[in-house]
């Protein structure tokens, strides 16, 4: 997964980011024209690497493989950027050129223009964050663009007035194995940095407009302030103003989730199309509709609040006053719940000339046909349902998805049941309404009844309390702390991280539907092919459900039943494609049928069936009843099947020889197919041996067990030497930095965390000078334009051994992931890719729990050693969970002291005690016990345990 480049000679996808940090570093310019001769001055560097990479290259062809480029990350500025005032003229450029004749790298304007454009956004960004233009409709003006053109009359290009109003919608964003036809483009993002495209209403596409408020006039506010988060608190994003759409928040419970102000409301498992068509079905959203207001709009305000799971919206009106509050949250105790409240205050301060206030509802769609391209919906009906209190009247919809997933199934069914009392509404000063909306969805009308008729009676302050009490909760037993005093942006992060992951799962007693696992952008996203299509990917167990197995093993048990649920289907799958036991989809939905529309990942990224047995590991290490979840989760089965899997994928030469696998797709799906790739082997052989540490609990086994202990013995674990420093090769025949003929993006880059991964989370035992080898000869030859998780991992390998100037500059990589103000995480650094990418926040959760905690999880034990975080002296694993125990655990570097609190353990929990390295042992039986010790490497361990 991830950012894959899209030229063919490359180097121009950093050749952005390496010109903006040339240009920031450099030293203070006067005029425009100054930045721009420091520009082109500090990037030839870079512009002459991209030229020697493919000394074939003509003019016209590196212009155009730029001009790609730039389209794909950053809209049609690339196209609109010509830097001829007269097209004849730049025709006549064109003309003069010869095909085929190399491009001389020299510095003269005819000869440079190509890549202009590349450099041109650079300029415009680095001046950007310089000014701190941010969350504003912003374009550089003439004065700014005068710099850029190609005589002294400082003219706009021809063409100029597009500069920042047109936009490609369903332009591919390839993600190794597969195009996601996801984030429209048009904004440039990192961290705080938005600049977004000058554009109105009536121009803009959909995804390109500032998401519309449901009580905002025609027309936006001009001018309001760009103030962000002024709380300081870490669990509340706020802002003056809204981002682009696709950057909006999401409301979600596990079952239904909508990103807020959009018509659209995903639900797990529901999707629509064939195959490798499928993606999340689009049900009509019946939260997001708009008001109009007969006064002067002059403030608003927007809020998500983490910890209340509550996005809420306040404006200000004058000439007549009014106060306006709207909330909108997806109900965490009733999961089919979906809800939209709406509060009008006019004050009587005699100042308003107007008796009267109108206010008119303007809903975005029919409630008496609900329409949708995914779903088929009969009319509408209404109905009444009376309780001890009073009759409600209902509005019910019933529909059936267009076309199943697999061609032997039946449409999907989903039910909508809604109560609504919006209403055009006319307000005397000193008066004040409430209206809402409550949508129930479902499977079925008899499931949203059943839900409806529990909140009946209760005011909507009662809905809503309750509403929050879950979500305390789920905060009060798992969260990581960190001083916002001290550093916000990470306390803020870590917030929002957890929020969104949370969001896309269960509550773990949901019963009577079956969960779907966690997808890349989770359920708020995915479908019509974006983000992935809401499919399910080696993301889940690789990425985020360490975090989640942390602090609440009882959904990671949920996000491990999709698996379970799977296991026939992947029986399916191995004998489909010649092999026997249990091969997983690469890429999957309901079905577990492979869904991938790049048939090579398919094909070859079979390592998706040992990242499930880890996770399958990893869930036994942790939880005390192991019997139990062996049983009801069919996991020794599972184990035996993914174990056969993979000793019919090996070829062994003899009884005692070596072993291969052959013809993989690595995690770097930059190259395929490859022959023994080393973390694609390990996990093989993890798996082939988690039959027999399944059968200690168990007491069973299987005949075949020794065969696979044999075999995961002698798979190959390939290394290579360089420079006299020891260190494993990706694959057999790879040389770091030299460009592999199995690449298929023709760059000897590598796209992601891969090797590394070795020593975490797989915890191949290495010595630390081949872990640090690996560790540097990979840092070297990572795409920097790579997904949001990669150098997190890279701070975890550095934190082991002991390198925090390393780690933390790494570490602090993943804020360029986030995109302000609602915190929605990018798969790619600059803004676009996947949205909202859980897989990047799990990363960066694993960062700081395994990077900084220095957790690690054995067999029946942990390992901690932990580490300040960048800016902070204190920070807390609230909620952690081990064998049955809840610990609470602080580390305080101010003062060199770690306190580890049980808060509770469970009947069948072991005696556990603390060890340090030391020598010293602690009790930790007692709930309510707090023990204070000096930071040190320990372990917490059964007594009496080896």
């Amino acid at each position: 997964m991830g950012c894959i480049r899209v030229d063919n000679f490359t180097g121009s996808d950093n050749f952005i980011d390496a010109a903006v940090r040339e240009i920031n570093v450099g030293t203070s310019l006067r005029s425009s024209s100054e930045r721009y001769e420091s520009m082109w001055k500090h990037s030839q560097p870079y512009y002459s690497r991209i030229c020697k990479r493919d000394l074939t290259v003509s003019r016209r062809n590196l212009a155009n493989s730029l001009q790609q480029t730039a389209w794909s990350r950053y809209s049609t500025m690339a196209t609109a950027l010509v830097l001829k005032p007269d097209q004849s003229l730049h025709d006549d450029l064109c003309k003069k050129e010869t095909d085929g004749e190399p491009l001389d790298c020299n510095s003269s304007l005819e000869q440079r223009w190509p890549v202009l454009p590349i450099l041109t956004l650079a300029w415009f960004k680095a001046n950007a964050e310089r000014n701190g233009k941010s969350n504003n409709l912003w374009q550089p003006t003439i004065k700014d663009l005068s710099g850029m053109t190609n005589d002294a009359s400082g003219k706009l290009p021809r063409h100029s007035s597009q500069l920042f109003s047109g936009h490609r919608n369903g332009q591919s964003n390839q993600r190794g194995r597969r195009r996601s036809f996801g984030s429209e483009d048009g904004v440039i993002s990192k961290r705080r940095l938005i600049l977004q495209p000058r554009c109105h209403f009536s121009s803009c596409s959909a995804t390109d407009k500032p998401a519309p408020s449901p009580a905002l006039m025609d027309e936006p506010v001009a001018n309001l302030p760009a103030d962000i988060h002024w709380s300081r608190s870490p669990w509340l994003f706020q802002s003056k103003s809204l981002p682009p759409v696709k950057y909006m928040p999401e409301v979600g419970n596990g079952y239904i989730a909508t990103m807020v102000n959009t018509p659209w409301v995903h639900m797990n498992g529901l999707y629509d199309g064939q195959g490798t068509k499928s993606s999340r079905a689009r049900i009509p959203s019946l939260v997001a509709f708009n008001a109009k207001i007969s006064a002067k709009l002059v403030s608003q305000t927007f809020e998500l609040n983490t910890r209340e799971g509550v996005f809420t919206e306040t404006l200000q009106y004058e000439n007549p006053s009014l106060a306006v509050k709207r909330e909108v949250f997806a109900h965490r105790d009733n999961d089919n719940l979906l809800v939209s409240h709406i509060s009008f205050v006019r004050p009587n301060d005699g100042n308003d000339k107007e008796k009267r206030l109108d206010i008119t509802f303007k809903n975005h769609l029919n409630e008496e046909q609900l329409l949708s391209e995914d779903i088929d919906f009969a009319p509408t009906d209404t109905f009444t349902l009376t309780s001890n209190k009073s009759e409600i009247t209902f509005k019910r919809a019933d529909g059936k998805t267009k076309s199943p997933e697999a061609s032997e199934m039946d449409p999907s069914p989903v039910s909508l049941l809604w109560n609504s009392t919006l209403r055009n509404v006319s307000l005397e000063p000193g008066s004040e309404t409430n209206v809402h909306m409550y949508a129930f969805i479902g499977s079925s009308f008899d499931e949203n009844l059943q839900a409806a008729k529990q909140y009946l009676d209760l005011s909507y302050q009662e809905i809503r309390q309750a509403h929050v009490d879950r979500w305390s909760s789920y905060w009060n037993n798992g969260r990581i702390d960190v001083d916002p005093k001290e550093n916000f942006q990470l306390a803020q992060a870590l917030n929002g991280s957890l929020y969104y992951m949370l969001s896309s799962l269960h509550n773990k007693e949901r019963s009577g539907h079956r969960y779907i696992g966690l997808s890349p952008g989770g359920l708020a996203r995915g479908s019509v092919n974006t983000n992935y299509s809401g499919h399910v990917f080696w993301d889940t167990e690789t990425w985020m459900y360490p975090p989640i197995l942390n602090f609440y093993p009882d959904m990671a048990k949920i996000i491990l039943e999709y698996r379970v649920a799977m296991l026939d289907e992947a029986k399916a799958n191995a004998k489909l494609t010649g092999h026997e036991g249990a091969r997983f989809a690469w890429e999957s939905a309901f079905t577990g049928k492979e869904t991938s529309p790049w048939s090579f990942s398919g094909d070859y990224e079979v390592h998706i069936t040992g990242d499930i047995a880890f996770a399958v590991r990893q869930l036994l290490y942790v939880i005390d009843d192991k019997m139990k979840a062996i049983q009801d989760l069919r996991l020794e089965e599972m184990a035996i099947e993914m174990a056969r899997f993979w000793q019919s994928r090996s070829t062994c030469t003899d009884p005692d020889g070596e072993c291969h696998i052959r013809d993989v797709m690595p995690p770097d799906e930059y190259h395929h197919p490859v022959d023994d790739s080393v973390y694609t082997n390990y996990v093989a052989k993890l798996a082939l041996e988690l039959p027999a540490y399944i059968f200690k609990i168990t007491g069973n086994s299987h005949p075949d067990n020794e065969r696979w202990l044999s075999t995961a013995k002698r798979l190959v674990m390939p290394k290579g030497v360089s420079h006299g420093k020891e260190y494993h090769l990706e694959f057999n025949g790879f040389t770091p930095g030299i460009l592999h003929p199995k690449s298929i993006v023709k760059v000897p880059e590598i796209k992601q965390a891969d090797v590394i991964l070795l020593g975490y989370p797989l915890d191949m035992e290495m010595s630390a000078e081949l872990r640090r080898n690996d560790l540097e000869m990979y840092r070297k030859v990572t795409d920097l334009a790579g997904p949001a998780m990669t150098w997190g991992m890279f701070a975890v390998g550095y934190l082991e051994l002991e390198d925090l100037k390393e780690a933390n500059s790494l570490f602090e990589k993943n804020y360029e992931n986030i995109v302000e103000p609602f915190g929605v995480w990018s798969e790619c650094s600059n803004g676009e890719g996947c949205l909202n990418f859980l897989t990047g926040m799990g990363g960066f959760l694993q960062a700081v729990i395994n990077g900084y905690g220095g957790i690690r999880i054995r067999e029946d034990y942990i390992t901690l050693h932990p580490h300040p975080l960048p800016k902070t002296t204190t920070w807390s694993l609230v909620g952690y969970k081990h064998l049955g125990y809840q610990f609470d655990m602080t580390f305080d570097f101010s003062q060199n002291t770690m306190t580890i609190r049980t808060v509770n353990k469970s009947s069948m929990a072991p005696t556990l005690e603390f060890r340090t390295e030391t020598g010293n042992v602690y009790d930790l039986s007692r709930a309510g016990h707090a023990l204070a010790i000096p930071i040190e490497k320990s372990i917490i361990r059964p007594r009496n345990s080896q």
